[in-house]
């Protein structure tokens, strides 16, 4: 596809089907992205309700986003101060959220689907999206320095 002169990025689901359009400011892709580095999903549910912070700082993005309920929580001080005091309290939310991730069914296309966004001027992202079964909707990779890191997690609004 050719997205010259646009800022927007399209999902396309493993069937083929366009799952989603979003608008974003452009971005220089620094290093070619290596699929094999996408982490399974069991990793991530079992890092994401980790007790360490060092453990779950280990996979996000530092621009990592989460939205839940009109509301969007990030990194506002130095990692390590995060790391140390959750400050801007990512680290509890993210534990708070991704609970009963360890009993998605990954291969129930009802409950679990993987996708690819493709953004202009990006690296292709890795996107998995939760139908059912968790507060958790969509988690979104960002290829960084040679490793997918979640870059943003959307909750369902109730």
């Amino acid at each position: 596809m050719d997205f010259n002169g646009t800022n927007y990025s399209v999902e396309i689901n493993q069937k083929g089907k366009l799952s989603s359009v979003k608008i974003k400011d452009t971005y220089s892709a620094t290093d070619d992205p290596d699929l094999t580095k996408i982490p399974s999903f069991e990793t991530v549910a079992k890092v994401m309700n980790s007790k360490s912070n060092s453990d779950i700082e280990s996979i996000l993005a530092p621009d990592i986003e989460i939205y839940e309920k009109n509301k969007t929580v990030f990194f506002n001080k130095s990692i390590r101060t995060e790391i140390n005091t959750d400050s801007s309290y990512v680290f509890g939310t993210i534990r708070r959220i991704a609970k009963g991730l360890d009993k998605i069914d990954t291969k129930d296309s009802t409950v679990y689907d993987e996708n690819m966004r493709f953004m202009q001027g990006q690296n292709v992202m890795h996107v998995i999206k939760i139908y059912k079964g968790a507060q958790i909707k969509e988690i979104v990779f960002k290829y960084i320095n040679g490793r997918y890191r979640i870059y943003e997690i959307a909750t369902s609004l109730d």
